[in-house]
């Protein structure tokens, strides 16, 4: 009940923060999709699910995670854009920080300044914490809106999607009775699967 909760909240926070300014779009016409573009911005993330192979009740965990990520992009025409970015993720229950370095896209709907958008982003996590083996891969896609402040080049990003991180080489704390340092299958993978919800500062370019 809690996780759902959580969830629902998530989903009503976005869908206020992006109609409180909805009748600001008609008065957007200003076209801000040329040049390059910046974002940096915080984001939390409520898990929905844990895999794993590792045979014990996931359900025992209450998985969420909080970061921040910025990035570089460059619109390819007024509807679309490419870029890259870094970011810092620190996942709880259980516990791990990851520094996830991607590539996303985003297409945008209308032309002017305040638009509704879907993106696509995925990458690679290195190993951050010495000793742990939490690298892997990361992938998200979802919804967005973009606000404009003021008719200037600096805009406001919301964000909510499916955020998914996984890493074949997780070192479980709670043991099995069986477990073994021997054993050569030491390692297990992990799957988190999350609702994320990101709001970006964003300053464009040209």
């Amino acid at each position: 009940m809690q996780l759902k909760n959580s969830i629902i909240a998530i989903i009503v926070l976005f869908i206020m923060c992006c109609s409180s300014r909805f009748a600001h779009a008609q008065r957007g016409g200003i076209i801000r999709n040329q040049g390059f573009y910046l974002t940096l911005g915080p984001s939390y993330g409520q898990g929905i699910g844990l895999e794993t192979d590792y045979g014990i009740n996931t359900d025992i965990f209450s998985p969420y995670f909080v970061g921040i990520k910025t990035s570089i992009n460059q619109y390819l025409g007024y509807k679309t854009s490419v870029g890259a970015g870094i970011g810092y993720m620190r996942y709880v229950s259980p516990r791990m920080n990851v520094l996830p370095i991607s590539v996303n896209f985003k297409y945008f709907f209308k032309e002017i300044a305040n638009t509704f958008l879907i993106y696509t982003e995925g990458g690679f996590a290195p190993r951050l914490e010495s000793g742990k083996q939490n690298k892997g891969f990361i992938y998200e896609a979802g919804l967005g809106y973009r606000l404009n402040i003021n008719r200037s080049n600096s805009f406001i990003l919301f964000q909510l999607g499916y955020n998914s991180f996984k890493t074949n080489n997780w070192d479980w704390s709670i043991r099995q009775p069986d477990f073994s340092y021997d054993d050569p299958y030491k390692w297990y993978y992990l799957k988190r699967s999350s609702i994320i919800l990101s709001v970006s500062f964003t300053r464009s370019y040209r």
